[in-house]
């Protein structure tokens, strides 16, 4: 699912995705050793939760 993030783009995902994006930002979260990042990443999760238990909603990353 990460491979899919375009840095100069947009990746929509639904709440169908999350559990494949949710274990992969999980995995990137563990290996984080930047605390900065880190906190990032739990906000990152945090959204990724909402939307999975929400049907209709979706998780927009949107590059530069």
């Amino acid at each position: 699912m990460l491979s899919r993030v375009d840095s100069y783009g947009t990746l929509i995902l639904s709440s169908s995705e999350m559990d494949q994006f949710i274990a992969e930002i999980e995995i990137e979260f563990l290996q984080m050793e930047d605390p900065a990042v880190k906190e990032f990443l739990k906000s990152v999760l945090r959204l990724a939760r909402e939307c999975q238990e929400e049907e209709e909603m979706q998780l927009r990353l949107d590059g530069d």
